[in-house]
Order: C-alpha cells, then structure tokens, then sequence
C-alpha cells in the first residue's frame, strides 16, 4: 500500500464534472489517490459518459450517497481506506448492493480478483488500462444495471396492479351482497303477503335459491380472498363429517345434479362416529365442490364413491368415473384450470385445497387413464375424544 501523502489534482475542476445533457448519459464514478490515473480516465470516458471523480475513499462514499452514480470503477490498493473497504461501505452502509463497482487492480494484485468477485464486484480490470477492454467492460455491465432497473420497475407496476386488482375484486364483493339481500328478501316478503299459485311460487323460489347460490359464491369468494392474503383464521371445531355428506348429498341430487349416477358413501369401520376438527363452513364448501365435479365428470351410468375411513387422521376419498385428462393432471389445483365445462371457473379444486390447508388439512388427487377413474383424498385432524 502506498504511504499516505498530499495530492494537488492536476485539473481540480475535474472532480465534478457536467457534460452538456447529463440526462442523456450515464454517470461514472472513478476513485483512485493518483492523479495521472484520474486525469487519463476522465479524458477516455468523457466523450460517452458524465464522469465524477475522487481522490480517496471518504470523498467516494460521499458523492455516491449525494448522488448515485451508475457505476463505480474502484482502484483497489489506496492510502487510509483501501478498495474493499469502500466496497463494503458502498453495500452495507449506504445499502446500494445492486450498484456495478468494477474493481481496478494493478498487474501484481492478480490474486485479488477472486477476492473482488467474491465480494460482489461486477468485474474487475488490470492495469494499465486499455481503452477498449475498459470502454467495452463499462459499456456491458451499464446494459446489465439498465436491463435490471427495468425489470424491477416493471415488477413494481406488475404488483401495483396486482395489489389494485385485488382491491377492486374485494370491493365488488362487498358491493355485492347489498343488492343480493334484496334478492333473497323480496321473494320472502311476496310470499307471505301475496296469493300467489302454484307457477308464481315456482318462479318465486328458483329466484330465491339463485340469490342464496350467489351469496354462497360471494361469501365463498371472500374467505378464499383471506385465506390467500395469509388473513384468514379458521374456526376450528367438532364437527359430523358423515351427517354434512350426507346433508350435501342430498342438496346435489335434490338439484338434479346425480341424475342416473348412484353416490355411495362408504365407512370403515361401519361404527365410526365421523368426528373431526374443522370448520363447517369451508368443509361445506369444500365437500360441494368436489362432489359437484365428480358428479360432472362422470358418465351418464357412471358412478360416485366416497369412502371414509379413520386412522390417525380421519380420510375422506372421493372417486368418480372418469379420468382428469393427461396435461391437466399437474395442474389440477391450480387456479382457473378447468377442461370439459362451459360454465367452469377453475376455482373449485383450487379453492378446495386452500380452504383444507387452512383447517391443517391435507388433499391430493390421483387419476388413471387405464382404469377411467379420478379420486380425489383428502385427510382432517380426528376428534380423539369421540373415536
């Protein structure tokens, strides 16, 4: 390392230069204690960049914590404070860790290199300096800095809009259920102050039931928005898994969704008592989803079996005719996937997963082509004190 020493820069007012449209250019810090070095850099890169300079290290971090440049070209070997340690203040202290800093080495400091690498320098250059390899090593790593600026301001207005979006899609559900309680309550208030026959009853009650369906749809939608955003707490406790099937059994087949597909419900052993930790609620929907699909992916003829059978967890397995085509298998829990249904929103199986793994549930599917068969296993925590 050299000794500490005075220096008068030969062109002192080189130490802050200004090109005409600094706008246009990118800015280039050098910092090196030898003045012939600074002024022979100045004059190779000001023709294409707007240049500042620094005599030592103090002065460095000051100018790049007033103004930061676009790239930093970093002698190594200098009095007080050497490269390194203006290195690591330029990352820890001032936080710029994505800044380019080629380091400038002599031709005995080649051992170094690995050291300035490993650090997180961009690159490194040996002296003497030749022009082209320096104007070619800048010209590269300044197009990397720019293609990384973009890229991170375009996450940034990916996720503004992502998080706008979201908003939006949260409002509108809220909005929703205003005109929705009037949907539901009208039909109500018609039928008890009204004489009403039999066709206005019907068209009265189908009314009714599609706004209890869009309420369920809205209220569904609004838990699996809290449950994405890491906002959702379930509501544990004892519930009758056996006695909520069978409740939405009845409710599909009643809305003529089993027409001509049987739906067993199988228990192992016959006595279990169906007690499990979760929440009704998501169970509720969970359950209709996937029945709804298997019922839907089966065959007029085909079939539906859901086998429950307790062990340290209790497992529920639901099986339909009918296999998941072969690309969409990997994608099964994704959101909006969906094959084969015109009215499908790709939210069921997706919801479906969330909404278990929120209870401490586990879910997965498995589907054969060669059998033509999809089953659909889910598993919940047991109420040990009932079984």
């Amino acid at each position: 390392m050299r000794p500490v020493r005075h220096i008068k820069l030969h062109t002192p007012h080189l130490l802050f230069t200004q090109t005409p449209h600094p706008a246009m250019k990118h800015t280039i810090l050098v910092v090196d204690d030898t003045p012939e070095n600074l002024d022979m850099m100045s004059a190779l890169l000001l023709p294409d960049y707007q240049v500042k300079l620094a005599t030592n290290g103090k002065m460095a971090l000051k100018i790049i914590e007033g103004q930061q440049p676009d790239l930093v070209l970093l002698d190594v070997m200098m009095p007080d404070m050497d490269g390194y340690e203006v290195y690591h203040h330029i990352v820890n202290d001032l936080g710029y860790a994505h800044m380019p800093v080629i380091f400038v080495t002599a031709k005995a400091e080649l051992e170094s290199e690995v050291s300035a690498l490993a650090m997180g320098a961009v690159d490194y250059i040996t002296k003497p300096i030749r022009a082209e390899i320096l104007k070619a090593r800048i010209h590269t790593q300044l197009q990397l800095r720019d293609a990384y600026q973009t890229i991170a301001a375009q996450n940034l207005e990916l996720k503004k809009s992502l998080s706008l979006r979201e908003n939006i899609e949260r409002i509108n559900r809220h909005d929703l259920k205003a005109p929705l309680n009037i949907v539901l309550n009208v039909p109500e208030m018609l039928k008890e102050e009204l004489t009403l026959d039999s066709e206005q009853l019907e068209l009265l009650n189908l009314l009714e039931k599609a706004g209890k369906q869009m309420l369920n749809m809205v209220n569904n939608s609004l838990q699996l928005y809290h449950i994405e955003t890491g906002k959702y707490e379930a509501q544990l406790d004892t519930i009758n898994v056996i006695a909520l099937l069978e409740q939405i059994i009845q409710e599909q087949q009643a809305a003529g969704l089993a027409q001509n597909i049987p739906i067993d419900l199988n228990l192992n052993p016959p006595d279990f008592s169906g007690s499990i930790i979760a929440e009704r609620v998501l169970c509720y929907s969970i359950f209709s989803n996937l029945l709804k699909n298997a019922l839907e992916a089966s065959p007029a003829g085909g079939y539906v079996n859901i086998d429950i059978e307790p062990n340290t967890r209790c497992h529920i397995q639901i099986c339909n005719q009918g296999a998941v085509p072969e690309a969409l298998i990997p994608h099964f829990f994704e959101k909006y996937i969906t094959a084969g249904k015109q009215d499908g929103t790709g939210l069921g199986t997706y919801s479906a997963k969330l909404m278990t793994e929120a209870q401490g549930g586990h879910i997965s599917m498995k589907s054969s082509q060669q059998k033509n068969c999809t089953c659909v296993a889910l598993s919940f925590p047991l109420n040990q004190g009932d079984n």
